[in-house]
């Protein structure tokens, strides 16, 4: 696993115990056409230091991390490890009252997590097995969290920010009012006011530290202390990237496709009385069925009629590409598509009652802009003002700026340049759509955050929820002998904490100075009733290295 893990080095990665890059400096040396594939190619993989500490710093007053003097990069030591974790839910009890847990418990559920890596930013001692020495040696071993993987809700819930609904506070990593997504100023990405994390992670200590003005201080700053800010390097704005899968396969396309384009009648018939079979709708299906997709695709996009149903994130992400040529078989007028306006529809249809509802929606978002900071000489907006756009040739050439912007953003060879072309595409989609008065999610202003995190992480499949939600899968279809809804999951739970009791209370025997008989008959009993616990793992292994020769059996009862 030691010489595995530096597979990634190039001539230029030395293990030298080196400082780490500089953000700016990874720019100036950086080519904007260079591919950034994997994830040490982002200039978040050689800032990492190694041996930082989170505490209160006397000299100026705040909470922040405590960097060693001289600093080392985590990258240019032998033992060095980048964590990135996945946090994901799911129901584990199969009977009983099942209540998400609160603030507290969850904290409590994450604190063993968080102290093993408290602990190994300031460095363990393990055993790593080296294949050029034959054996294991005792190494002193570092690991940093890099990045944690979430889904946004997720994220609301590990970082501590307030939800979505928030007019103040609904982005993580920005200062943007949720009611500017009404607006095209809500999409101008160099108009953002980023959130400081230093400034962030001050208010989180805040939060915490004044327990009878919490209330108040959540609703000012947005934010609530968890556990994962002991962490050192740890800032929820900076370290928690854009999730792909949600934010847009799951997010925007599926709002483009079930909101925008369904849902709001864009695929109805063109005049009255157009034949059932060839109005857009009927067309988009047509061309649909007759797509061959590749054999690695194993869910195929959805239909019209199955867009409001449970559509997994992988048919949405093979759905893009394909909208170009389906919309424009179902809206073309011979070779191009006419320059008219889409019907509304008769006031008794879903599609009409869709976009006065929407309609309403877009009007609450711009009420409260002009209470903000509305001209009181300008007249307030109106119902009739936020009416969708029904025109179909700008409706087209916006969905193609989607796309495109879509494509270029999953793409493996995604540069600096690229991801700055595709931040422009979302960006000025989401603000035509804004222009043309459709109501967009908060995903449509999320996804606009995505280019600094693939300038740290690399391309968006580094920090994607898809592989890990896909070994999830993986642990779901285990076989269970027919016991569902997580009776398996608890079952492995009660063992896994039993075990780590066990092995919690044996290492307190084995600290016992002077150890009487009946403390090391006990310690002996325990050890061999831990049939599969590490103590037998470590034997095995090294009964395996004396069986080949490769070492002298020397034998202990110490747990590493």
């Amino acid at each position: 696993m030691h010489e595995a893990m530096q597979l990634w080095r190039g001539a230029e990665d030395e293990i030298d115990e080196g400082p780490p890059q500089s953000k700016a400096d990874w720019y100036a040396s950086m080519d904007e056409d260079a591919p950034l594939t994997g994830v040490h190619d982002g200039w978040g993989w050689r800032v990492q230091t190694l041996g930082m500490a989170r505490g209160y710093s006397e000299e100026t007053g705040s909470y922040g991390d405590v960097v060693p003097d001289p600093p080392i990069a985590l990258v240019r030591t032998r033992f060095g490890i980048s964590f990135s974790i996945n946090i994901d839910g799911f129901r584990a009890f199969k009977k009983g009252s099942y209540t998400k847990p609160n603030a507290y418990q969850y904290d409590q559920m994450l604190q063993p997590l968080v102290n093993d890596l408290v602990e190994l930013a300031r460095g363990v001692h393990m055993r790593v097995h080296q294949i050029q020495l034959g054996r294991a040696e005792r190494e002193l071993v570092h690991g940093h969290l890099h990045s944690v993987i979430l889904d946004y809700m997720a994220r609301i819930k590990n970082c501590g920010h307030r939800a979505l609904a928030s007019e103040l506070d609904f982005c993580l990593y920005c200062k943007m009012r949720h009611s500017f997504i009404s607006i095209p100023e809500g999409f101008e990405v160099e108009d953002y006011e980023l959130r400081d994390p230093h400034a962030y992670l001050q208010a989180k200590y805040d939060w915490l530290e004044h327990p009878d003005q919490r209330n108040r201080l959540y609703k000012a700053n947005g934010t609530r202390w968890t556990i994962l800010d002991q962490v050192s390097g740890f800032y929820g704005n900076t370290s928690c990237p854009v999730d792909a899968m949600h934010v847009f396969s799951t997010g925007t396309t599926q709002w483009l496709v079930n909101q925008l384009i369904v849902a709001s009648g864009m695929l109805g018939p063109l005049y009255a009385g157009q034949p059932e079979d060839e109005q857009p709708g009927a067309r988009f299906n047509r061309g649909l069925s007759r797509v061959i997709l590749p054999s690695f695709c194993s869910w195929i996009p959805p239909s019209l009629g199955k867009v409001t149903k449970s559509v997994k994130s992988e048919q949405w992400f093979h759905l893009v590409p394909l909208l170009p040529v389906l919309l424009y078989d179902a809206w073309r007028d011979g070779r191009a598509i006419p320059a008219i306006c889409v019907p509304r529809g008769d006031k008794r249809t879903r599609a009409y009652k869709h976009q006065q509802r929407t309609a309403k929606l877009v009007l609450d978002h711009r009420r409260r802009i002009y209470q903000h900071c509305g001209d009181p000489e300008d007249p307030p907006p109106t119902l009739g003002d936020c009416h969708t756009s029904r025109h179909l040739l700008p409706f087209y050439r916006n969905c193609l700026r989607y796309c495109t912007g879509h494509s270029l953003i999953h793409d493996n060879s995604v540069s600096i340049s690229s991801a700055r072309l595709e931040i422009d595409l979302l960006s000025r989609c989401a603000s035509t759509f804004a222009r043309m008065n459709f109501h967009l999610s908060p995903n449509w202003h999320i996804g606009t955050h995505i280019e600094v995190f693939v300038h740290k992480y690399g391309c968006a499949r580094n920090s994607w929820c898809f592989s890990c939600e896909r070994a999830n899968k993986v642990m779901i279809n285990t076989h269970h002998n027919g016991h569902g809804l997580g009776t398996l999951e608890t079952t492995m739970l009660r063992g896994y904490l039993k075990k780590m009791e066990i092995i919690r209370i044996l290492r307190q025997l084995q600290a016992i100075p002077n150890p009487t008989e009946d403390d090391q008959a006990t310690i002996q009993a325990i050890l061999e009733s831990m049939r599969t616990g590490p103590e037998r793992e470590t034997y095995r292994g090294m009964l395996d290295e004396v069986l080949a020769g490769e070492v002298i059996g020397t034998w202990d009862h110490e747990i590493f």
